[in-house]
């Protein structure tokens, strides 16, 4: 395994039993893999994205350490591969992992929709409700090649009691047809529309 700074290459995959092998490997045999697998068993924080599309869900599990970061990487017919990776690739691996790109930015006014709407979009087959349809994101439900992401991350407080620091982000939309923050609401949940540029900068900023 190499240390990479950027897109995760050379990475170790993870078939049935494979990571506890790693684990028992004398570890003169890879140094980066017992690096990553310290890192994984005892980070500073954890950072999880799950991506849901018409082909399937993905999703990269990054442990982070001071200088490398665990990912373990799951896409549809593969099995889950691990990862060495610089910290500050972090956002560029993300939105690689939810196929983030380039989409005009949908100027209309904020939808809200039963939290079920989009819980049912990511169990498969998706189903998009009436209210989606009939909305801008709807023509990217039906033609593009739709993500439904969530990122969540995590690591402990500084207050040394045990109780964890959080963040959370999520997104649905397609590479040119448009992008939307989805955020919680006491009527459901809310859809704004963005950009790619301006998810990029929050996940810089969250992540970096």
């Amino acid at each position: 395994m190499r240390l990479n700074a950027g897109t995760p290459r050379d990475g170790i995959v993870l078939t049935e039993g494979r990571l506890e092998a790693l684990r028992n490997a004398p570890p003169d045999d890879d140094p980066v893999a017992t690096a990553a697998l310290t890192v994984l068993d005892d980070p500073l924080a954890e950072v999880v994205v799950e991506a849901t599309g018409p082909d399937g869900r993905r999703a990269a599990a990054f442990a982070l350490g001071a200088e490398l970061c665990s990912v373990i990487l799951t896409r549809p017919t593969h099995d889950p591969e691990l990862a060495a990776v610089t910290p500050e690739s972090i956002p560029a691996v993300v939105a690689r992992t939810v196929g983030l790109g380039p989409a005009p930015y949908v100027d209309t006014p904020p939808l809200t929709v039963p939290e079920a709407d989009i819980d049912a979009l990511a169990v498969p087959p998706p189903q998009v409700s009436s209210a989606l349809a009939a909305h801008p994101v709807g023509t990217a439900l039906r033609e593009g090649p739709w993500r439904l992401w969530r990122l969540q991350a995590a690591a402990p407080s500084e207050e040394g009691d045990g109780s964890a620091l959080g963040a959370r982000l999520d997104v649905l939309g397609a590479r040119g047809y448009g992008w939307w923050v989805l955020e919680e609401s006491a009527q459901g949940v809310l859809l704004s529309p963005t950009t790619a540029t301006a998810l990029w900068r929050g996940l810089s900023g969250l992540l970096g």
